[in-house]
């Protein structure tokens, strides 16, 4: 919460979104304390996230790095 600078009231709806989206589940450590961990699908979103981001700079750097022809396939990008 103190790294994100989010106020208590911020993170409880971030946590919550998360949580509703199933992003996130909330288990209970040994020690009784509440843990937050990714699931299976908030894991494929953050792949897909970081994955867009890549196109992203990509797109923006205007095409001036070609990259892999392999690559090119995977990301349905070529260079011209």
């Amino acid at each position: 919460m103190y790294k994100a600078n989010l106020s208590g009231e911020l993170n409880s709806y971030y946590l919550e979104e998360l949580l509703q989206s199933r992003l996130i589940a909330q288990d209970r450590s040994d020690a009784g304390c509440l843990v937050y961990r990714t699931t299976q699908k908030g894991r494929e979103y953050l792949g897909h996230y970081y994955h867009m981001m890549e196109l992203m700079e990509l797109v923006q750097d205007g095409g001036n790095n070609c990259i892999d022809p392999d690559m090119a396939k995977d990301n349905l990008m070529f260079c011209s």
